[in-house]
């Protein structure tokens, strides 16, 4: 890898594409992500990889900058 990385920029949030990649990934295999307090709850578990748990650890938190995003509540003034 190079060092450079490509990001999406959303209304309030920047975040390299590869957890948005992932999370699409995952939601299009079955799986739901959704925060229990500050712990990041993925599942069904059967249905992870160990390459999912790999990248679900490294992007952790940006994962939960996805799941907790709303792009409603940021409207360009």
């Amino acid at each position: 890898m190079s060092g450079s990385e490509d990001f999406v920029v959303l209304p309030g949030l920047i975040l390299p594409l590869a957890p948005l990649l992932l999370a699409l990934d995952l939601e299009h295999r079955g799986c739901r992500m959704e925060l229990d307090g500050d712990i990041l709850v993925i599942g069904p578990r059967t249905l992870l990889t160990d390459r999912d748990r790999e990248q679900i650890r490294r992007w952790k938190l940006h994962l939960m900058a996805i799941v907790t995003y709303d792009a409603n509540a940021q409207k360009v003034q």
